[in-house]
């Protein structure tokens, strides 16, 4: 009798919590989904109704060529109301909305970022590769974006001579953009985050009136791509257009570091190790412009992430470079495969301490670099890829990582 009392106290005291957390989620959906109605969706051609679009031109921009992709800027409204704004992206050469029977073969968009080196036709044509290796039927009916993030150290490409001379064209300060920083230039609005980047793709690749069967979209990103990918995943809107039922998910890819929940790190302490971009400390204070961040809702991030998302982490077994050697990142453990293990004990103790309804990893965790997973740590899949070091085409065609990106939802 007293184990029946207690279980029926568990199972109130669980449901009480997770309307809690319904309820929260809801009342913060409220003030964080898309300010402006489907009518309102910005940009040229064609006036404030349309949506975002794919423009057919390049710029001229100096961007390497990659057979299969062709380079086509991206341009939108941001949420400041501001002017449109571009931001250039490779995209499969046969993708056009004119094209009707073509796109209504589309039913995955995969929005795929590169890393620090900003080698967008790198990881397109990493990204085409894994998906050379599918079947025929399963290879047509995927399109691959990947945005161009440009920072300062890039004017040859995009022709930077002075004030004003890039135009619309968005540019990022160092490697901001990798972790959801708003941009440098264009200076006449320096409010967009490149959250904002993947928000905008996101709803233009599944708005059901210009690709009327996409089914689902996948946002993946190696290395510095990876570090995106995962903050966004937690933080993100990442919301498919209005009146599409697509489904999200998320892949990380060898990330060197992680956004944590809590200030606990199996590291050497070191001050500001909970700032984000490696916690939640002083959240507000660098997304002051993108609307879904609330640092008071950690908890609802904390949720959504381990219950909520379709959510994907892949790590090399022998990538053991550091990628970020500063404290804050040493903290999270003295390599890239430490921390990824270090990260996933962080999670596993959330869900076995807040969330024990949720499924757990496989014991015991080892600290060897052969294969280990694939395993859930809540709704979040973590997988292992042996022999590989930092390597972004050997990880986005691995098994795991063709599985993650182009099959799972």
């Amino acid at each position: 009798m007293r184990f029946f009392c207690s279980l029926v106290a568990t199972f109130l005291c669980l449901f009480a919590y997770t309307d809690m957390v319904s309820r929260a989620a809801g009342i913060h959906k409220m003030h964080i989904r898309h300010s402006r109605p489907r009518s309102q969706n910005p940009f040229v051609p064609g006036g404030p109704d349309t949506l975002p679009a794919f423009v057919d031109d390049d710029r001229n921009l100096k961007l390497p060529a990659v057979a299969g992709a062709k380079v086509q800027l991206f341009a939108f409204r941001p949420q400041s109301g501001l002017e449109p704004v571009v931001v250039p992206a490779y995209v499969d050469e046969w993708f056009d909305v004119a094209d009707i029977d073509r796109i209504r073969d589309i039913k995955r968009a995969v929005v795929h970022t590169h890393g620090q080196i900003r080698d967008g036709w790198a990881a397109w044509k990493d990204a085409a590769d894994a998906r050379a290796k599918l079947d025929e039927a399963t290879q047509r009916s995927v399109v691959i974006v990947v945005p161009q993030f440009f920072n300062g150290s890039d004017k040859d490409i995009y022709h930077g001579t002075g004030p004003g001379s890039t135009g619309n064209l968005l540019v990022w300060d160092l490697n901001g953009w990798g972790e959801g920083a708003v941009n440098q230039l264009p200076e006449s609005d320096t409010s967009v985050s490149s959250f904002e980047v993947l928000d905008t793709l996101g709803r233009y690749l599944t708005d059901p009136d210009l690709f009327p069967r996409v089914e689902h979209i996948t946002y993946s990103g190696h290395s510095l791509g990876g570090q995106l990918t995962h903050r966004y995943s937690i933080l993100g809107d990442a919301e498919p257009a209005h009146g599409s039922t697509a489904t999200v998910s998320f892949v990380t890819i060898d990330p060197a570091t992680s956004l944590y929940f809590s200030a606990e790190r199996k590291g050497p302490p070191c001050a500001g190790m909970n700032e984000y971009k490696y916690g939640f400390d002083k959240l507000d204070e660098h997304f002051p412009t993108y609307s879904t961040v609330r640092g008071a809702l950690r908890d609802f991030y904390q949720f959504r992430y381990l219950n909520q998302r379709s959510s994907h982490l892949i790590h090399a077994g022998n990538d053991h470079g550091q990628g970020d050697s500063r404290c804050w990142a040493m903290a999270q453990g003295k390599d890239r495969v430490e921390r990824a293990q270090n990260y996933h004990d962080h999670l596993r103790q959330i869900v076995d301490t807040m969330y024990p309804f949720l499924p757990r990893p496989r014991e015991p965790l080892d600290n060897t670099t052969d294969t280990k997973g694939p395993y859930q740590i809540g709704q979040v899949t973590v997988d292992w890829v042996a022999g590989v070091a930092h390597n972004g085409a050997a990880m986005v065609g691995s098994l795991p990582g063709r599985q993650r990106i182009f099959l799972d939802n």
